[in-house]
């Protein structure tokens, strides 16, 4: 993600602001849950030597960036 900001001449590392929230964000983690354990289960049936690991990495760095694809700490998974 510091290698972008640095690219568009942003800030290397900044906390996101924006909140996602509501039933598209739910909808959205699922099939991306349930896309990657799909193809995690297909590697791991066709190519056991290359299968991939789910990496947290991705959504610690959304949330250190405040462009479109940032996530806010802490921020609710649903609305109230």
């Amino acid at each position: 993600m510091a290698t972008a900001h640095g690219m568009f001449d942003q800030m290397l590392f900044f906390a996101s602001q924006h909140v996602r929230t509501g039933a598209l964000q739910w909808w959205s983690e699922f099939v991306a849950t349930f896309g990657l354990i799909g193809f995690i289960i297909g590697c791991s049936r066709s190519r056991p030597a290359v299968t991939p690991f789910a990496n947290p990495a991705v959504t610690l760095a959304r949330a250190a960036t405040d462009t479109f694809a940032g996530i806010r700490p802490g921020a609710p998974l649903a609305s109230s």
